[in-house]
Parts: C-alpha cells; sequence; structure tokens
C-alpha cells in the first residue's frame, strides 16, 4: 500500500475533529478571562446587566456607529462635535464601523436617544471580545498547518501528524487566549479596535504560512494573495498603523522574491501581484473618501494617496517577472534592480520637499509630536520595566511564553534560512512587532499573535522530532501536555479567572473606583439632559471625558484622547483654562471655544502633572511643593481649577476662602455622592466627586455710592444631597460714583440644580438692601437697579 500525500488528499475525519475540538478549547480560554473580569459599570448593583463601559475609544466607536445608523452611509469622516467649534476630521478610517454595523447592528432594534446610545455601547463593548476568541481559534488552525510541514521521522506515522499538530495549535491558541496583551484590548466592556486588527494580522500571517508551505501553487496562490490583500486592505481602512504590518509582508515577499531568483517558485508572482492589487482595490474606497489628504494629499499617519500609491508601486515590482524568462540574466539579477530603484526613488522622495517625501517627513515630525503629549496614555507606556531586570511586563503581558519567544524565533529564523518558507512571514513580523511593544504597548496584543503562532510551531516541532518519546507522540498525550503547559505558563490569569467565572466581574471589584465611574457617568447624563443646540451645548473637560461626553451626552467638546489628531490647541485649551488664575483670559477661552458648561471632577488634581505639562511646562513649583505631587503650592489654591473644585473661591491651605467667588460660572450640578481625601484639597470632610459649571453672562447689579465704597453680596445656594456654597462677589465705587457687580445666580428660580436660600442682601458702606435678580437677568446679562443704593 503506498502512502498518502497529505499535501493533496483531504484529511481524515477523525484529525478534522480533534483540530476542531483543539479550537474550540482555546476558544473557550479566550472566552473565560475575558468575561470574568472585564471593564464595565453596572449603573446598579441591583442591575448587573446594565452596565457601561469607561473605555474613551470605545465610546467613540459607539458613537460613529450611532450616526451611521442614523444619518445611514457613507460613515462619516468629519465629527462637528471634536474640537468644538471648529469640528474636525475623525483619525480613524471608516471600515471598521462598518464591520461593527454589520456585525452588531442587525441585532440592536431601534429605541429613543438615551436608550439606543446605551445599547450601542454595550454592544461595541462586547465585539472585541468576539475578536479575540476568532483570533485563538484561528491561531490554532494555523499553527497546526504550520505543524504539517514539521513532521518527521516516527511522528509522521501518527495519526498523520495529528499530535504535533494539536501540541502546535494548543499552545499557540492557547497562549494567545491567556495573554494579558490580548485581554486587556479585549474583555468585555473594552470597545476599541485593536483586537479587530489583531484578528486581521493573525488572517495575514495564515494566508502567507499557507501559501508559502510546499513547492507553491500557480493556480492555488493567486487566489491566495487576493484574500490576503483583502485583509490588508480593511486592515489599514480600519486603522493606519497596519502599514507596519503590510510593510513588514512586502519585506517578507522580498526575501521569498531572492528566492526566486535562485529557483523560481510557482505562483509567488502571482500571489505577490495579487495581493497588492486587491489591497489597493480594497482601500481605494476609503482614500477616496478620507478627508485628511486635503490636508496633505502624501501624508502617511492618516489615510492619503500616499497609502494607495504604495500598494500600486508594491504591485508593479511583481509585473515585469510575468514576461521575464527564468533563464533570463535580468531575472536572477531582478531582486537587486527593485532594491536599487527603490533605493534611488527613496532617495529622491528624501531630497524633494514635496509629495508623498513630504508626507513621510511630517509623518516622523507628527510621531515627535505626539511622544510629547500622548505618552500619559496607558497604551502608550513602553512594556518594559518593573523587576527581574526589566522582564517583568514582558511576563506581564505575555506570560512565561515570552522567555520562550527568543529561542522560539531564533529555531524558526534558522529554519526559514535553510528553506523553510512557510516561515518567512512570522520571522519576518516578529521582531519588528517586538520592537514596537517593548516602546508601545499598544502593539503588544499583534506581537501576541505572531509570537504565540512561533511558540506553537515550536511546540509542534519538539513533538514531531525523531527523538521524542514515543508517548509523547500519541496525540492525547501531547494535546495534555501542551494544554498543561499553556496553563502553567499563564498561572496567574488562569488563577484569577477561575473563580471569577461564577460571578464575572468588573470595576465593582474596587467600590471606590466604581463610585468613581458611577459618579462620571452621572455627569454625562446630566449634561446630556441639557436642552438647546448643539452649538448652543459644547462642554470644556479635561480630554478623559471626551468621547463620553460626545456619545453618552451628545455634547460637543473642546478635547478628546484624540490628541494632536484634531489640533494641540484643542488638546491644550481644557488645561490651560483650569491652571490658569487669569479669570478674564479664561473666560475668553470659553467664548473662543463657544462653551457653555465646564466640567471638573476630583481626578482633575490626581493628573496635575500631566496637566501643567501639558499647559504650563517648566512651571510644576507654581502648583507643587514637591516632585511627587502630595503637596500644593500657592498656584494651585489660585487657579480656576482649584477653585471650581471649592465652590468658586481661592482657598488658603488651611481651607479658608482667599477670594470673592468667579463670577462667570455658575454651578448647576454636583455629584450627589461623597468623597473623602480627595487629591490637595485642604478641606476637611467628604465633598462631591464632580461639578458642572455654567458659563453665563450673569446679572449686572448696578449701586451708587461714594468713590472708593465697596459694593457686596453673598448667596447661599443649596443642592440635592446636602452640599451647598456661599457665592460671594464684591465690586468698588468708581470714580463717576457707580459700583457694578456680575452675578451668576438668580434669586427665584433653579440655578440647574441649585437653588439660592432666602432674599439675599447686598451692602454698600452703612446701606443695605434685598435683590431679586431673574434668570433672563442672568442668561441675558441685563443689568440690575439696586434700590437704595
Amino acid at each position: 500500500m503506498t502512502a498518502r500525500n497529505d499535501r493533496t488528499a483531504p484529511p481524515p475525519l477523525a484529525r478534522i475533529a480533534a483540530l476542531a475540538a483543539a479550537a474550540a478549547v482555546v476558544a473557550a480560554l479566550a472566552w473565560a478571562p475575558r468575561t470574568a473580569t472585564n471593564l464595565t459599570v453596572p449603573h446598579d448593583d441591583a442591575e448587573p446587566d446594565r452596565w457601561f463601559t469607561v473605555d474613551p475609544d470605545g465610546l467613540y466607536h459607539a458613537r460613529r456607529l450611532a450616526r451611521l445608523r442614523d444619518e445611514g452611509a457613507p460613515v462619516a469622516e468629519r465629527d462637528p462635535y471634536l474640537s468644538f467649534p471648529d469640528g474636525a476630521a475623525i483619525p480613524w478610517p471608516p471600515y471598521y464601523t462598518y464591520v461593527l454595523a454589520a456585525a452588531v447592528g442587525p441585532g440592536l432594534p431601534r429605541a429613543d436617544g438615551v436608550e439606543e446610545r446605551e445599547r450601542i455601547e454595550r454592544a461595541v463593548a462586547r465585539a472585541p471580545r468576539a475578536w479575540a476568541v476568532a483570533t485563538a481559534a484561528l491561531l490554532a488552525l494555523c499553527a497546526s498547518r504550520l505543524a504539517r510541514a514539521a513532521r518527521s521521522g516516527p511522528a509522521a506515522q501518527d495519526g498523520a501528524g495529528l499530535a504535533p499538530a494539536l501540541a502546535g495549535a494548543i499552545v499557540a491558541g492557547g497562549t494567545f487566549a491567556l495573554a494579558r496583551a490580548s485581554i486587556w484590548v479585549s474583555a468585555l466592556g473594552v470597545g476599541d479596535h485593536h483586537a479587530w486588527i489583531s484578528l486581521l494580522v493573525a488572517a495575514l500571517t495564515g494566508l502567507f504560512v499557507v501559501a508559502l508551505s510546499g513547492p507553491g501553487s500557480a493556480r492555488r496562490d493567486p487566489a491566495l494573495g487576493a484574500a490576503a490583500g483583502v485583509f490588508a486592505g480593511v486592515a489599514l481602512g480600519s486603522w493606519v498603523a497596519s502599514l507596519v504590518f503590510v510593510l513588514l509582508l512586502q519585506a517578507a515577499l522580498g526575501w521569498m522574491l531572492l528566492r526566486h531568483a535562485r529557483a523560481p517558485r510557482p505562483g509567488l508572482v502571482g500571489f505577490g501581484l495579487a495581493f497588492h492589487l486587491a489591497a489597493a482595490a480594497t482601500l481605494a474606497p476609503a482614500v477616496l473618501s478620507s478627508p485628511w489628504k486635503e490636508q496633505l494629499p502624501w501624508m502617511v499617519v492618516n489615510l492619503s494617496w500616499f497609502h494607495l500609491a504604495h500598494l500600486l508601486l508594491g504591485a508593479a515590482v511583481f509585473v515585469p517577472l510575468l514576461r521575464l524568462p527564468a533563464e533570463a540574466r535580468a531575472f536572477r539579477a531582478y531582486p537587486w534592480i527593485v532594491a536599487a530603484a527603490l533605493g534611488l526613488l527613496g532617495l529622491a522622495l528624501a531630497a524633494v520637499d514635496a509629495g508623498p517625501g513630504r508626507g513621510i517627513r511630517e509623518g516622523f515630525a507628527w510621531a515627535g509630536r505626539t511622544n510629547a503629549f500622548m505618552g500619559y496614555v496607558a497604551e502608550s507606556q513602553p512594556m518594559w520595566g518593573g523587576g527581574l531586570g526589566g522582564l517583568q511586563a514582558p511576563l506581564d503581558h505575555l506570560g512565561l511564553g515570552a522567555l520562550l519567544l527568543a529561542p522560539a524565533w531564533a529555531w524558526a529564523a534558522w529554519r526559514a534560512l535553510r528553506g523553510d518558507s512557510a516561515l518567512v512571514a512570522p520571522v519576518v513580523l516578529a521582531p519588528v512587532l517586538l520592537f514596537q511593544a517593548l516602546v508601545q504597548r499598544r502593539f503588544a496584543d499583534n506581537l501576541a499573535v505572531v509570537g504565540c503562532l512561533l511558540l506553537g510551531w515550536a511546540a509542534a516541532r519538539c513533538v514531531a522530532a525523531p527523538r521524542c518519546p514515543a508517548l509523547l507522540r500519541r496525540a492525547p498525550v501531547a494535546a495534555g501536555l501542551a494544554l498543561a503547559f499553556v496553563l502553567a505558563a499563564n498561572g496567574p490569569v488562569v488563577a484569577a479567572t477561575w473563580p471569577a467565572l461564577r460571578a464575572p466581574r468588573g470595576f465593582e471589584t474596587v467600590p471606590a473606583l466604581a463610585e468613581r465611574h458611577r459618579a462620571n457617568r452621572d455627569l454625562y447624563r446630566w449634561l446630556g439632559r441639557d436642552a438647546g443646540s448643539p452649538a448652543d451645548r459644547s462642554v470644556l473637560a479635561p480630554w478623559s471625558h471626551g468621547h463620553a461626553l460626545e456619545q453618552v451626552a451628545d455634547r460637543p467638546t473642546v478635547a478628546t484622547n484624540f490628541g494632536l489628531y484634531v489640533g494641540e490647541d484643542a488638546y491644550r485649551d481644557p488645561y490651560r483654562f483650569l491652571l490658569t488664575d487669569d479669570l478674564a483670559a479664561a473666560e475668553q477661552l470659553l467664548v473662543r471655544r463657544r462653551a457653555r458648561h465646564v466640567l471638573v471632577t476630583g481626578a482633575f488634581p490626581e493628573t496635575l502633572p500631566i496637566a501643567i505639562e501639558v499647559a504650563r511646562p517648566g512651571e510644576a513649583a507654581r502648583y507643587l511643593a514637591d516632585a511627587d505631587g502630595d503637596v500644593a503650592a500657592p498656584g494651585w489654591y489660585a487657579c480656576l481649577g482649584a477653585r471650581l473644585l471649592h465652590g468658586g473661591a481661592a482657598l488658603d491651605a488651611g481651607g479658608a476662602v482667599a477670594s470673592t467667588s468667579v463670577d462667570f460660572l455658575r454651578l448647576v450640578h454636583a455629584s450627589p455622592g461623597r468623597v473623602a481625601g480627595m487629591a490637595l484639597d485642604p478641606r476637611a470632610g467628604a465633598w462631591p466627586w464632580g461639578y458642572v459649571w455654567e458659563h453665563v453672562p450673569g446679572a449686572r447689579l448696578v449701586a451708587r455710592g461714594a468713590p472708593g465704597e465697596t459694593l457686596r453680596l453673598a448667596l447661599d445656594v443649596e443642592y440635592p444631597g446636602g452640599y451647598a456654597l456661599r457665592w460671594t462677589g464684591a465690586a468698588t465705587v468708581g470714580a463717576d460714583g457707580v459700583a457694578e457687580l456680575r452675578v451668576p445666580y438668580n434669586t427665584d428660580e433653579p440655578n440647574g440644580d441649585g437653588r439660592v436660600v432666602g432674599r439675599p442682601v447686598w451692602e454698600l458702606g452703612e446701606r443695605r438692601g434685598r435683590v431679586l435678580i431673574a434668570e433672563d437677568d442672568v442668561r441675558e446679562g441685563r443689568r440690575v437697579e439696586l434700590r437704595g443704593a
């Protein structure tokens, strides 16, 4: 009986069932930790299923999906709510929004505004968990495909190589499933697109593995190249930084062209050409609709003509090979001809300050500017540090398997150099992705995709080795040991997941943190109840609140965590406002930004060093008396942000009132709950977490008296939950015998949630009288003549 050709014959049913079972196991491993410990906060402990997310990027994806449902296709590329009142182009390309619409949209029935936004928010925050589960299963199947090339000796006779395939599948998929690098971007409650990008990276890598394994096929490989091109185009149209993956896969194709010049490989040219053409065709609609190409037609960091030209240039590399005979001298020299041509093109672009050259330079300049502002964002932090000589962070992200990644890569690289083409793509991808992850942890989940695939290949290779004991070559034993390795290497994740499966938990496991998030959500929802047109409803707040205000409150904002994408001033202005003690300049900023409300919470003093770095670099000593940021300096108590946390007046270090109150803002809402021991607060007791202030023209109280006399007024304002503040104001009589005092509160109607207690009394020298201020006086800046003055 002749041996069956494993490459062409269909695998037996038992093999399919075993691999399907392995994929199911790793899918379950992926689902469990992303559900058990998540980033959700229940609105109420009595209703744990009515949760919300605190992921800013996920909230903006929800807003974009909501706009697509309301406005119809195409996906909006500009948002009038960003960088208000100017509006801004949206940094993200549109394809992920289409993916969400197709994946979760059909299951979302229409509802009224608030209910529909909450449903969309939860649906978007569930999607990345599904992408991660699919990625783990896909990696398992891809590793089993690599294992087919790893079989040798006795293992090849054991169930058609089932033992290596199962070992590789479980190690690759299981390690990814339990990698915190992936869990942190795909846990329930995280709605960002990074898990989707990891799925696309896995699909791209898998297609390259399949296409480059074996001797090649002129009939099959162009179709695989077209499929890979579609995934590449979707990746670029979902996240422009996916250009990194495209460049690395092009480098892998360059490696293969070098081999092709020495030993022609059937299907390689068709694969490379189809890959680039399909990617360009898939990406073209996103490029054509991109508003960024209007600013810089050849910019790199946002979609522009550069990305389309780049892909078409890649396709052009393969066109001559369609006609160039293998026996021609130019055929063997072709890779070097291409390298020289691309090098000359690069030099030309570098020498000319126009077109693509300018776009590339601007990309590097943008990256430098971004590091100065976005370095405080968690995902921009390096994946390096902690104990163990800096290895603690990689171990936290990737588990103990991180220690085996370097030897696995070295082994795979050695095999690739010896001719194993199936390993070329992961071998090229891994070191660059490792470098990126060490610099910015946002790339750690992409590294996990390729790194876990290499670990799976290494596991399969070990089981397939001729010296592997016969017992380990049995499929059940190999699978069991692989699963044991995965669980042991990721022990902390397993230990945290297992007890939480009975009661999946989010932020409510840290009550103080959950209460903060609930207080923030209360502030957003309160702002969402405000009436008026968007042009009259913008909110100035630190950037961390931006996307929540846009999605939850349906309010325009000044700053979001898009940072410099929507303009440098937009990023700086909220902190400029909060850190200034020049009240006139602060009000001018509100007027310029057309901001009706200001939101400030107890998180502001905790992030004061960041605010100083952004808005007042080099002036930390003005606000903080120690390097740790625990002791306030006089400048802190005088700045507007502190005053808005302390009832509108400046305090001294002992908590006593040291100034009159702000006269162009009135407090309209305070968080009903109380928080004790807020940072840099000199007062004893517990105080509201957050405050909403409204910018108003203010009533102009006019009194006449002797020059030099002082007109004074004090108002006591009470709010639900027992909070109260005292507003005080003073104005000196001028040489013309007139004093004018601006008052931001009315005395006979609600001021948002606040009510003035009793009938306030003004004082001017020895004279006194009661004052009545109407809401229209406050909103229209009317003059109110004081009787008896």
